[in-house]
């Protein structure tokens, strides 16, 4: 049975009654940091619900907690999928469970994994408006917001996208870094980027830093369009905040369409899918990850290893860049 007609039947033809599909009670993070980190990254990090088990890979104390779910779609960006494969670079023989990806990151699942693992990807819905009278843009200006580009040119790739639209709206919470060094917290990324924003668009904006609620309820019932700042999704590749916005009609600048030829994909709202696809091992880079921990003797890594480190951001852009 291939892995697609797998995951279809474990979401269509269970029992909801019987079968354990879905981690939302007796969540215990891995770790502290972890726990941190998810509430540093609130909303994004909220939970909703779909069939395929959507977490995080720290909601799992360990491998034997995660093999409890017959599947499991793991909402991690970068860092988490490769924690993940650096832990476990190939499945005990006992551990059945099914794993769902990220589609932008199947490049770095070992080959060892072949069968147990299948891409996903969100997807949208055609358009069904033309008009661009409303665009609300959200993102956590730390330090994962800069890796490619920097405040400065983020604000000013901002103000000529503003230009196409008649009224925008910004939620940007004050966050903290959790994982970066603390030279580079010092900084201090969201003043530099704030002020560059105001100096591009002026200082007549809707920016709103801690009530998302509020922001979104007024967006409920018209058009408008949306964009997540985080394009490389570094530490957060699925998020709740699309999710969310979709749910009340949004339509997102980036998301690609749902075309109908696509062999498995299921409906999140009226307006956004979850495309699940075969896993391309044609594109495994996972080795060059794997080494470069090895060769520098490292036997325990954990998500702020990964993210401090230099060498894995250049392998990173090395791999994923386009």
């Amino acid at each position: 049975m291939s892995t697609l007609n797998k995951i279809k039947h474990i979401i269509m033809d269970s029992n909801p009654d019987q079968d354990i599909l879905y981690k939302k009670w007796n969540i215990e993070h891995r770790d502290q940091f972890f726990t941190d980190l998810y509430w540093s990254w609130h909303p994004q990090t909220e939970k909703y619900f779909f069939e395929g088990n959507p977490s995080f890979s720290y909601e799992y104390r360990n491998l034997f907690d995660m093999g409890r779910y017959p599947i499991v779609m793991l909402r991690d960006g970068f860092i988490g999928c490769l924690d993940f494969f650096l832990i476990h670079p190939s499945p005990p023989k006992d551990f059945k469970s099914l794993l769902l990806i990220p589609k932008k990151y199947e490049a770095i699942v070992p080959s060892s994994w072949k069968g147990q693992v299948g891409c996903y990807e969100i997807k949208q819905r055609q358009a069904r408006y033309d008009g661009k009278s409303h665009i609300f843009l959200f993102g956590y200006p730390t330090e994962s917001l800069f890796l490619r580009q920097g405040p400065r040119e983020l604000a000013e790739n901002i103000g000529d996208l503003l230009q196409d639209f008649q009224e925008y709206s910004f939620f940007l919470p004050i966050r903290e870094s959790k994982m970066s060094k603390e030279k580079v917290k010092l900084k201090a990324h969201y003043i530099e980027f704030l002020k560059e924003l105001y100096r591009r668009i002026g200082f007549d904006v809707r920016l709103e830093f801690h009530n998302y609620q509020k922001m979104t309820r007024e967006l409920q019932g018209r058009p408008f369009k949306f964009l997540n700042l985080d394009r490389e999704k570094f530490v957060i590749y699925d998020n709740y905040i699309d999710h969310h916005l979709f749910s009340i009609g949004g339509e997102c600048l980036v998301t690609p369409t749902l075309k109908e030829q696509e062999e498995l994909s299921y409906q999140l709202s009226n307006n956004h899918y979850v495309s699940i696809s075969e896993f391309d091992y044609s594109k495994n880079a996972f080795g060059q990850f794997f080494l470069h921990f090895k060769v520098n003797g490292m036997k325990l890594r954990s998500l702020y290893d990964i993210f401090k480190s230099d060498k894995i951001r250049e392998l990173y852009f090395e791999t994923f860049l386009n």
